[in-house]
């Protein structure tokens, strides 16, 4: 009833012609329809574990802020860099200048400016990363890519916690400052 290069399916019916990647594969229409359903299955499930990743990205963003808050090892490298009396000088323009980038973050995100609000994020972060401030520079990245990503309820929540993250960073610089002071001021 069945033949390889054309396809008699009913006896009597004229019979159908077989076409060439059928006959080269040597699959039946069935095969060739589960493969089909296959490749779908498997965007479907990519595309799902894509966007799980994406979302957990932020999770583990979030997370690390709170756990990490400045790199001490950082700060004491570049203290051993920096004159003794430069690094209050540096500390204090990091924080401005972090205050400043937060404003325009609040400010793009009123505006609904997404370039902006990109941009300002990832200077925020790139700025907290020179001078250890890892949780803020982990909460502006996450920022960052939650606006690139077009999840803007993250983007929302991290601009909520935003000044929480920066107040607890500022905080913790105040209380190393003392480590970080001149020397010779120490001693009296």
């Amino acid at each position: 009833m069945f033949q390889t290069a054309s396809r008699t399916l009913v006896e009597g019916m004229p019979a159908l012609p077989v076409p060439p990647w059928q006959e080269a594969f040597g699959l039946g229409m069935i095969a060739v329809m589960c493969v089909g359903l296959t490749a779908i299955l498997f965007a479907m499930v990519l595309a799902r574990g894509v966007f799980t990743m994406r979302r957990n990205r932020r999770s583990i963003l979030a997370e690390q802020t709170a756990g990490a808050v400045l790199d001490i090892s950082f700060l004491e490298n570049l203290a051993r860099a920096t004159p003794p009396q430069r690094m209050g000088a540096l500390m204090y323009a990091m924080v401005r200048d972090c205050r400043g980038r937060i404003l325009d973050i609040r400010e793009a995100a009123r505006a609904g400016d997404l370039d902006r609000l990109q941009s300002e994020s990832s200077a925020l972060a790139h700025s907290c990363d020179a001078f250890g401030a890892t949780g803020l520079a982990h909460h502006a990245r996450g920022l960052f890519f939650a606006v690139r990503d077009q999840a803007f309820d993250d983007a929302g929540r991290y601009i909520v916690e935003l000044d929480a993250i920066a107040q607890m960073t500022f905080e913790a610089l105040e209380r190393r400052a003392p480590d970080y002071a001149d020397p010779s001021l120490r001693a009296h």
